[in-house]
């Protein structure tokens, strides 16, 4: 079962279902090269259509994080600006 290297890339409540989508997108991946050796090419596409659906729920949760953080940021810096403005 792999894990996610660094977790603080999905928001807090999002960290179990990245976890299993990483799950699912290794157990894609097992039966692909049985597939591919057995010339079972359209089961081999199928998994490996799957696996690249559970990246893309990856690569979404990790970007709803990061728009998320880059939000927070600039809504800080607004703060400090209304802060600095209203000091004089």
């Amino acid at each position: 079962m792999a894990k996610i290297v660094d977790p603080n890339i999905f928001k807090e409540a999002d960290r179990p279902k990245a976890e299993e989508n990483l799950n699912q997108f290794e157990n894609s991946l097992q039966p692909v090269f049985k597939s591919v050796t057995e010339a079972n090419f359209s089961q081999a596409a199928t998994s490996l259509r799957n696996a690249a659906n559970y990246m893309d729920n990856l690569a979404s949760l990790q970007n709803e994080k990061a728009m998320l953080d880059e939000a927070a940021e600039l809504l800080k810096k607004i703060n400090a600006e209304e802060a600095r403005r209203n000091w004089f």
